[in-house]
């Protein structure tokens, strides 16, 4: 029996039960003895619904709308739903002020950062006329 042992946990944190709550949730389920040391700590980022499809600007389209603005009729986009993997809005959104915070982008999120990810060439065509769109309106 070794006299010493080490795991790293990856915990995706969701707003409401953050860095605090995750590391005491830890330490109860493992018990006395042990050490926790966070390694990286960002937020987990959530756009309430409110928030996503009433603007708080008048002059400011919601994110709901702007994202159903950009995508084309028959488009095979998914729903809107939280995502569970890392984005870049974890970092960003309190640089920018917090603003709502669509994750959009081609391809299939259960293929995201596994062995041989793949995205078809359709959905990559479909996300850039997307973008453009939004752009052009922008």
């Amino acid at each position: 029996m070794p006299d010493h042992a080490e795991m790293r946990l990856d915990v995706r944190t969701v707003p409401g039960f953050g860095r605090d709550e995750a590391i005491a949730e830890i330490a109860r389920l493992c018990g006395d003895g042990i050490g926790l040391e966070p390694l990286l700590d960002l937020p987990g980022v959530a756009t309430a619904p409110s928030d996503a499809t009433a603007p708080s600007d008048a002059t400011a389209p919601s994110a709901a709308a702007a994202a159903r603005e950009i995508l084309a009729p028959g488009s095979s986009a998914r729903p809107a739903e939280y995502a569970t993997y890392f984005t870049d809005a974890s970092v960003l959104t309190g640089r920018l002020g917090d603003p709502a915070v669509v994750v959009y982008g081609p391809g299939d999120p259960d293929q995201a950062h596994v062995t041989d990810e793949s995205c078809s060439l359709g959905a990559m065509n479909e996300s850039a006329e997307a973008m453009h769109r939004l752009l052009r309106r922008l």
